[in-house]
This record gives structure tokens, C-alpha cells and sequence, in this order.
């Protein structure tokens, strides 16, 4: 919870916006994508979940497991 408030939209993006001022975006791109994360956190694809529950009743136990619904 504590990392959820410290990677706050207004920290992502005034982050963000120093990495562009830099001008050196492929030197941030670990960063970049792991701030993405962070914007992601509260997203829920809800047909995405589905999918895969439709996928598992079929019998396709292995999609149940797969990361990636978010």
C-alpha cells in the first residue's frame, strides 16, 4: 500500500515528464515500463477475465494461470 501511494499519477507523470526533458528515453526504458505498472495497478479488464474462465470451462486448465489478464 505504501508503494501504491509513493507511485502516485502526479508522481508517474512528473516522472515521466523529466525522462522526456532528458531527452534520453531508451536510457529510462526499465523505468518507463515499471511506472506503466504502476498506472496499470487498479485497471481490471473484466472480458479479458472472462475470456480466460470460458477458456478454463472448456477444459484449458492452463490459461488460468497465465499472467497477463491485467
Amino acid at each position: 500500500m505504501a508503494q501504491k501511494q509513493e507511485y502516485s499519477v502526479r508522481y508517474i507523470a512528473s516522472r515521466l515528464s523529466e525522462i522526456v526533458d532528458e531527452g534520453d528515453i531508451p536510457l529510462h526504458i526499465e523505468e518507463i515500463y515499471e511506472l506503466r505498472q504502476w498506472l496499470m495497478v487498479d485497471h481490471f479488464d473484466r472480458q479479458k477475465v472472462n475470456q480466460h474462465l470460458q477458456q478454463y470451462a472448456a477444459g484449458n486448465k492452463e490459461m488460468l494461470f497465465e499472467q497477463g489478464i491485467v
